[in-house]
């Protein structure tokens, strides 16, 4: 057999494995069943643009590596493949939507990680829903004898994918409270070898809706919007948890002094 037969034997099994080869200084191995995952047409980067969602030709490059640095610190800080990650804020309309859809865009560009937002905020229609054709969701498999598979959304943005709100017509107390709900965490979060849950949440004023999420998560990050809040505003948020509570600015456990900082709340090492 000759060198170059023996060569495209290699290369085809390399391909099934999900290796792909740029140079010999550049190996990247992508996990098979993210490399399969199916995609439709790439969403235009003035969309992009026109609903606040990072991409890799955006002019702004500022807070394209904010987001990237973002999403850095809390995978660091994680260290696992498989996880979710709760994000709220202390007021309505605070950012959480905003921080959801781009800490997500900002996982899903590495080729071997895959991001999925849920929106949980049904009183809040978040701009990236506008992405999705259909916006069958949460509510709708809640409420209604549907499958998984007809909830979750690819969104024009690869390994990106979005659960919507869904019908938020009709009354969606105590949805969160619903066996379905942990039937349906447990399964999204382990289709793909490396997935990470983003859950868009109502804001801390909704106590009863964040306790029962909080059950369902592994971290949580609290959003401060800039100049809008006051100490016992952030400190209310953290009322009722049993969570350590971790400043993401300076690493070190919240205090009083962390005011106006990002927090990434590890749920994983309880006091």
């Amino acid at each position: 057999m000759s060198n170059i037969e023996n060569a495209l034997i290699k290369a085809k099994s390399e391909e099934k494995k999900g290796i792909i080869r740029g140079n010999t200084d550049d190996l990247t191995i992508v996990p098979s069943d993210i490399k399969q995952m199916r995609e439709v047409e790439p969403i235009d980067n003035a969309i992009l643009d026109e609903l606040k969602i990072i991409h890799q030709e955006m002019k702004n490059k500022d807070i394209y590596n904010e987001f990237r640095a973002l999403r850095t610190l809390i995978l660091q800080k994680i260290q696992r493949a498989n996880t979710s990650i709760l994000i709220y804020s202390t007021m309505p309309g605070g950012g959480s939507s905003y921080i959801s859809a781009n800490l997500g865009a900002a996982i899903a560009l590495d080729n071997k990680k895959t991001a999925l937002l849920l929106n949980c905020d049904f009183k809040s229609p978040a701009e990236y829903e506008k992405l999705l054709p259909d916006k069958t969701g949460l509510i709708d498999y809640l409420s209604d004898e549907i499958g998984i598979d007809k909830i979750i959304h690819p969104t024009g943005i690869k390994r990106l994918r979005v659960i919507p709100s869904g019908d938020t017509r009709y009354s969606f107390s105590e949805y969160f409270t619903s066996g379905k709900l942990k039937e349906l965490f447990s399964e999204i979060k382990m289709r793909y070898s490396d997935r990470s849950i983003i859950v868009d949440s109502p804001p801390a004023s909704e106590v009863a809706d964040i306790k029962l999420l909080m059950e369902e998560i592994d971290y949580a990050l609290l959003v401060v919007p800039f100049g809008k809040n006051n100490v016992e505003t952030v400190m209310q948020a953290f009322t009722g948890s049993t969570v350590t509570r971790e400043c993401s600015f300076c690493r070190k456990e919240f205090t009083r002094h962390c005011h106006n900082h990002d927090h990434l709340w590890n749920k994983r090492n309880r006091k």
